[in-house]
């Protein structure tokens, strides 16, 4: 597995040669052993006529093409992740919990000084609380 730098030419026939040459590696063996390619949304890449999975599988007959099978199967997880009740609160907690925490700097700030006041907590020292302006006092020298 590895990425390959398509930003100079983002063209179909410019991507589908990397795919293909990637492919020659494993020789006339893969000729008939790839059954399936799927690529994103882009344009460039689904096209049925001129399309990087049209001039692929010019050269790889079998290579039929679903459009993101990652996405798909994104959709699928979801869906069926959703009808399990101790799931479905499970993600709305997780949800909630990043809503209430972005981009609310007091609320940053309250989660930062209960994190820090737990360490404190295990390392045996206790914390003194005034109005905007919080002291540590330790028991053990850091």
């Amino acid at each position: 597995m590895k990425f390959y730098n398509v930003s100079s030419d983002r063209t179909a026939p410019s991507i589908s040669s990397i795919v293909k040459d990637v492919f020659s590696h494993y020789g006339d063996s893969i000729l008939n052993k790839l059954i399936m390619q799927t690529y994103d949304g882009a344009s460039v890449m689904p096209g049925y006529i001129s399309g990087v999975q049209t001039l692929v599988r010019g050269d790889y007959p079998f290579a039929y093409f679903f459009h993101c099978a990652a996405h798909c199967l994104n959709l699928v997880l979801c869906q069926s992740a959703s009808s399990i009740p101790l799931v479905r609160v499970f993600f709305a907690n997780v949800a909630a919990f990043s809503t209430f925490a972005s981009n609310r700097p007091r609320r940053i700030c309250c989660i930062q000084m209960e994190l820090i006041y737990l360490s404190l907590e295990k390392l045996g020292g206790t914390i003194v609380h005034i109005p905007s302006v919080f002291f540590v006092i330790s028991t053990k020298p850091f």
